[in-house]
């Protein structure tokens, strides 16, 4: 049975292997949108220590995972659909539920991505006429954000039920999104370790714009957030000037505190969890497809291991405390008022940060960009998994008859912008987090379900690995993945 398996390998698709620099760049997607802006948040929520759980989860769980999967991928050459095949068919289905785990993600994905290119540009323009509001003379500069977003960005109705109209410049940025997503998956997937290195060096360079800005240049701020509110006496403006006692209440929201005592609950613990797995793509199928690209000798995938957790551990925590200097001090920016319902993050970038950068326009335009295009990477690398599985899997006939693969990504990425259009009615937001909640409830199953193919694979190696080795790395996999799987119930239960 092993003999069959590794021929079948062998006789695998020939894919083009990544020098050094081609793979580290790729390795960025891990940076990705969730990572970029759910980090910083992380801090914010729980000051520093955050750090501490962020990484002892990183060492404990996602080594053996990231190690046993990359390892699978450069053994038998195939995306994960082609080793489960392989492996135990009878389990192939556990991967097409993980690749469609994926795909639906990158549904969502593409609308925060919407959300971003918008933010990117929106602030070239003065984004909300505070005297327009009809609680405008309650309403301080703070809370500009928050009403633009709700009231303004997404129109947001009551309830999912009420499904509204749709808002054309949210589908607007989002066909561009896909058009976007249809020209750097077109061509092999070979295509993507040359846009990675354009994708990458452009939104580290970004990014380094607005740390250096950050910490270096003090923000412009609005006449209208030097005071607590507006007044219309006598046909003019009145500002009223804060006070002593109201200055004082606005505390800064990250703090240096290296108290332990937030780590005693188990929700950090949870959160730096779910980064971990949403981030690396931990069971998206992505690692195994990198492993694919690389050599199988034991220097080489150890060495990819640790470029890609050196970069998924440092980046993010750099880009994280460059962030801080544009998170505002003052809690009604709705950071953790409106928080729950989103993505952990997405929030921070669309008002707490926005209510500082959106008066330094080309500042705003490198931060929501550079984000954007981590994202981008995040969510293209992830739709080469699917495309290709798909792709492969198609009848020889209906191949023959598109004959250009280049047609048949058009009609992938066309009916993914269809599916993602009820996300730009006015409801969507609602339907967007509905989604999500039910996608987070379901990882734990595929984790389970594919312990075993992984397992298998592991210990049917060659002979170059030492028997032992084998089995204790199929031991930490299994373990660990019976650990998160177990904390993922344990807190979908109570949480």
């Amino acid at each position: 049975m092993a003999e069959k398996i590794m021929e079948a390998a062998s006789n695998g698709p020939r894919l083009s292997k990544w020098n050094i620099i081609q793979y580290g760049m790729i390795c960025c997607y891990s940076i990705g949108l969730h990572a970029s802006i759910s980090l910083p948040f992380y801090l914010v929520k729980y000051s520093v220590t955050y750090l501490l759980a962020y990484y002892i989860m990183l060492l404990s769980f996602c080594v053996p995972i990231c190690y046993v999967q990359m390892k699978l991928g450069a053994i038998y050459r195939q995306n994960i659909f082609g080793i489960f095949s392989l492996l135990v068919p009878i389990l192939k289905g556990c991967a097409i539920a993980i690749l469609l785990l994926s795909y639906i993600r990158c549904l969502t994905g593409s609308l925060e991505l919407s959300y971003c290119l918008y933010y990117a540009f929106v602030s070239f323009v003065f984004p909300y006429d505070e005297t327009t509001h009809p609680n405008h003379r309650e309403m301080s500069g703070h809370q500009i954000p928050i009403v633009f977003f709700k009231e303004n960005f997404l129109q947001i109705s009551d309830r999912l039920s009420d499904g509204g109209y749709l808002v054309w410049y949210i589908a607007l940025t989002l066909l561009v999104t896909w058009f976007i997503v249809f020209l750097f998956t077109v061509k092999e997937p070979s295509f993507i370790s040359k846009l990675a290195c354009v994708i990458s060096p452009v939104a580290l360079s970004l990014l380094l714009v607005a740390l250096v800005y950050g910490w270096a240049v003090p923000l412009p701020t609005a006449p209208s957030e030097k005071y607590s509110r507006m007044e219309f006496v006598n046909g003019t403006w009145t500002y009223h000037e804060r006070d002593v006692n109201e200055e004082e209440k606005e505390k800064d929201v990250f703090t240096w505190n290296i108290s332990l005592s937030k780590l005693y609950s188990p929700q950090p613990w949870m959160d730096a969890l779910l980064l971990h797995i949403y981030s690396l793509g931990l069971w998206s199928g992505i690692i195994p497809t990198l492993g694919s690209h690389l050599y199988n000798n034991k220097n080489t995938i150890l060495s990819a291991n640790v470029i890609l957790l050196v970069v998924y551990g440092f980046l993010p925590v750099v880009f994280g405390f460059a962030f801080i200097p544009y998170i505002s001090s003052n809690s009604s920016y709705g950071m953790f008022q409106f928080g729950e319902r989103l993505k952990p993050g997405l929030d921070l970038l669309l008002l707490g940060m926005f209510g500082k950068i959106r008066h330094a326009p080309g500042i705003a335009l490198c931060l929501y960009l550079g984000i954007y295009l981590f994202g981008m990477l995040h969510v293209v690398l992830h739709l080469v998994v699917v495309w290709d599985a798909l792709l492969t899997s198609l009848p020889t006939c209906l191949l023959q008859f598109f004959r250009r693969r280049s047609v048949l990504v058009a009609m992938l990425c066309f009916l993914s912008f269809m599916l993602c259009i009820p996300y730009c009615f006015q409801s969507g937001v609602y339907l967007y987090m509905l989604v999500n909640s039910y996608l987070d409830r379901l990882i734990f199953t595929v984790v389970i379900v594919s312990i075993v193919p992984s397992v298998i694979g592991y210990i049917k190696q060659n002979l170059m690995y030492l028997l032992l080795e084998r089995a204790l790395m199929s031991l930490w996999y299994g373990l660990s993945s019976l650990i998160i799987a177990a904390m993922l119930i344990y807190y979908f239960a109570v949480f």
